[in-house]
């Protein structure tokens, strides 16, 4: 599950076009079904970092995942990862 705020569908794509629900639907089916909370929030913030202007507003995301039961927590990467954005220097927020 990934929980996010709105700085990252209307972050804006190579196009001038906000990447929107659609354009996260989109990366998030890509991503393999295995993929832990960790990993999740990493490639969310690898395609922001990988938009040309990056988010205009401030993006806060929560990624919480379920490891398999034959799998330990360890190789899930459960634990905790943080990354903030900040929006860009004279806007208030």
């Amino acid at each position: 599950m990934l929980l996010y705020t709105d700085g990252l569908t209307e972050a804006e794509t190579s196009t001038g076009s906000m990447l929107g629900e659609e354009g996260l639907t989109a990366f998030l089916s890509a991503r393999p079904a295995s993929c832990g909370a960790a990993q999740l929030v990493q490639d969310t913030v690898a395609l922001l970092d990988a938009l040309p202007e990056g988010a205009s507003d401030d993006v806060a995301l929560l990624a919480l995942s379920v490891p398999a039961p034959d799998r330990p927590v360890a190789a899930t990467g459960a634990g905790f990862t943080a990354h903030t954005t900040a929006a860009p220097a004279g806007e208030e927020h």
